[in-house]
């Protein structure tokens, strides 16, 4: 019998300690000055250089959905396929061209 009330008033005693904690308030933090929610997706700004305007860059940009690095690749790339290199105009003309004749 000793056994017994003495298993009951440790249960009872946690019962009564789990429900102090829950009544109590959560404490407060204090805000970090930087957000830490989805931190995974947070990049750095981009400047925006003068070849960031413009039509053809935004038909690219509509293509890559919005993805600057995407867009980027795709430059780089075609300045690096032709046998003299193109400017970065010229190589985001030639890409938007070929996207509108695809698309066409």
């Amino acid at each position: 019998m000793a056994e017994f009330l003495s298993i009951m008033a440790v249960v009872m005693l946690a019962l009564v300690a789990w429900v102090v904690r829950s009544r109590r308030p959560p404490a407060r933090r204090v805000p970090a000055d930087e957000p830490s929610y989805a931190r995974h997706t947070q990049t750095r700004a981009i400047d925006v250089p003068s070849q960031m305007t413009g039509r053809d860059y935004g038909i690219l940009l509509r293509a890559a959905h919005g993805d600057r690095s995407r867009l980027e690749t795709w430059v780089l790339a075609e300045q690096q396929r032709a046998t003299p290199p193109l400017s970065r105009d010229e190589a985001m003309e030639r890409l938007a061209e070929r996207l509108r004749l695809s698309r066409s």
